[in-house]
């Protein structure tokens, strides 16, 4: 399917296109699998929910449902968009909620937010809007963080890409992306032209669709947990590190990994100090 975005040689929605490619890409990657492998959700896929909530008996209906991006408003920044996409918000009398608990119609308060967050998140910024009848571009610089966090205590990401648009048209501009490659440099394409780009010049870019990954080799300073739950354990993993046990046996069973006899946690100085080691990696927390 690639090659009819070529010889049509339409200007065509990057959001659009990266959706397209994922579906088009997709049975390609089962091929390289057993067969049942479902690559893209697995990497770009997350859940998110909706939450109702009866003013009046305090009953709360929620529903979820899978995202492969999300797309927010323009705001300050990504931090601040996504704020404001999480913001709850009461329903117009329009749109009453019949409560399943007390049964009344009721304003309710709904309210957005992330379930399960995937392993690379796309942002989707909705630059074009209808206004008049005639589809315009907000062009208002939105920051967006070389590091970004999408809710308390889960996990941190790491900026990978950014795809930006230039022009002020939907149908007349032009795309062109960054990327930071494994050797943590940032490159900057533009159709054929490529060149190495310093990170202040990608911040500086109009974002249209931003890339993150998790970032499992630096999790935050909270993350020294007991993974069963027992504070006497002795058994302590990064965040990181328990995500990928998590996926190597299923997360059903991560109460297994105190078991594991790799890492330890091992005294020092006379056994008067004790250094703290994550029990899959080995590595100290600092």
């Amino acid at each position: 399917p690639s090659f009819i975005f070529r010889i049509t040689r339409r200007q065509e929605d990057a959001h659009e296109l990266l959706r397209a490619l994922l579906d088009a890409a997709e049975p390609g990657f089962k091929k390289l699998g057993d067969g049942d492998a479902a690559l893209v959700p697995a990497l770009f896929g997350g859940t998110q929910s909706s939450t109702l909530s009866c003013p009046s008996c305090k009953f709360e209906s929620v529903s979820k449902e899978p995202f492969l991006d999300l797309s927010l408003e323009p705001d300050a920044s990504i931090k601040a968009a996504l704020a404001a996409w999480q913001k709850a918000e009461v329903l117009d009398k329009a749109n009453a909620w019949r409560c399943g608990g007390c049964g009344r119609a009721v304003r309710a308060t709904k309210r957005l937010g992330v379930e399960a967050a995937p392993e690379v998140l796309v942002v989707h910024l909705k630059r074009f809007g209808e206004a008049f009848r005639v589809i315009r571009k907000i062009a208002r610089h939105v920051a967006f963080e070389p590091r970004l966090e999408v809710k308390k205590g889960a996990p941190s990401y790491l900026l990978r890409g950014v795809v930006a648009h230039h022009g002020r048209a939907m149908r007349a501009g032009h795309y062109t992306a960054y990327g930071r490659g494994r050797d943590d440099k940032w490159r900057h394409f533009d159709d054929d032209d490529v060149r190495l780009v310093p990170e202040a010049t990608v911040l500086r870019a109009q974002a249209y669709l931003v890339f993150y990954a998790r970032d499992d080799d630096a999790p935050p300073a909270s993350t020294l947990i007991a993974p069963c739950g027992c504070a006497g354990s002795g058994k302590f993993v990064h965040a990181g590190c328990l995500r990928r046990w998590q996926r190597q046996i299923g997360r059903d069973n991560a109460g297994a990994l105190p078991s594991i006899p790799r890492g330890r946690n091992r005294r020092e100085g006379g056994g008067a100090a004790r250094a703290v080691s994550c029990n899959v990696c080995n590595q100290k927390f600092a």
